[in-house]
């Protein structure tokens, strides 16, 4: 199988007004504990309907360096590293490391899990996503991912979690 290697994603790139940046917040009455186990836990993600598969590839605990697969609806596997690993905070953050298919210059994203008051939390999941070609093509493609892949997430999370 093909392998494409990815530039990394760096945590500062999640930040707001940075290019290729997607992100949407869910409340939930789950405890800030309780999401948090479930985005790292043996199936994770599995109320998105795009997604097909999570294996984790480092052993726990895990933390910075640790190593997942990720294999999508639409054919694409990714290897992903995490660059942020903290429970203190349920701060998480990852980047692709390659892909089969050369979709993308960069990938990565980031989860936080905040508790609000009465016991609930508010998970804010962010991507980056930076298509591969020109400029005019990466911004078109993008605003393509925004609109199916991403609301498609954003769909499903805020369904499973309400």
């Amino acid at each position: 199988m093909p392998s494409f290697p990815l530039q990394p994603v760096a945590d500062a790139d999640f930040e707001v007004g940075q290019p290729f940046t997607h992100r949407f917040t869910v409340r939930t009455k789950r405890s800030a504990a309780e999401v948090f186990d479930e985005l790292h836990g043996e199936r994770a993600l599995h109320w998105c309907r795009g997604l097909r598969r999570v294996t984790w590839k480092s052993p726990r605990p895990f933390g910075v360096g640790t190593l997942r697969e990720v294999r999508a609806a639409n054919g694409l596997l990714a290897q992903e590293r995490y660059i942020v690993w903290d429970e203190a905070t349920r701060v998480t953050a990852f980047t692709f490391v390659s892909t089969n298919l050369p979709l993308f210059r960069r990938f990565g994203e980031r989860y936080t899990v905040t508790p609000t008051a009465g016991g609930g939390c508010e998970f804010l999941w962010e991507f980056v996503a930076e298509p591969k070609g020109p400029a005019p093509l990466r911004t078109a493609l993008f605003a393509v991912a925004r609109k199916l892949d991403f609301a498609a997430l954003e769909r499903d999370t805020r369904a499973y979690f309400s």
